[in-house]
């Protein structure tokens, strides 16, 4: 594929994949079991991420909630 016919990515697809990466990393720091990998399975689904944490820590569905909304403003993101 020439780069003549190599589709961009639109500014705001790129500035919802920086939110993303730098939600994702916030998230690794607070709770730092969680790999990048783990973390891509749950773009945008905010209720099997929390899920899963939930699963992984044994920590409240509610606290989770809380944190991944304090990480989701800092990051920007939005679910």
């Amino acid at each position: 594929m020439d780069r003549s016919t190599k589709k961009k990515d639109s500014p705001q697809m790129q500035k919802t994949k920086g939110s993303w990466k730098q939600f994702k990393g916030h998230v690794q720091e607070k709770w730092g079991d969680l790999t990048g990998d783990e973390m891509d399975k749950f773009e945008g689904k905010r209720e099997r991420l929390e899920g899963y944490i939930q699963k992984q820590t044994g920590e409240k569905r509610q606290a989770i909630q809380k944190k991944l909304d304090a990480v989701a403003k800092k990051a920007d993101y939005s679910f």
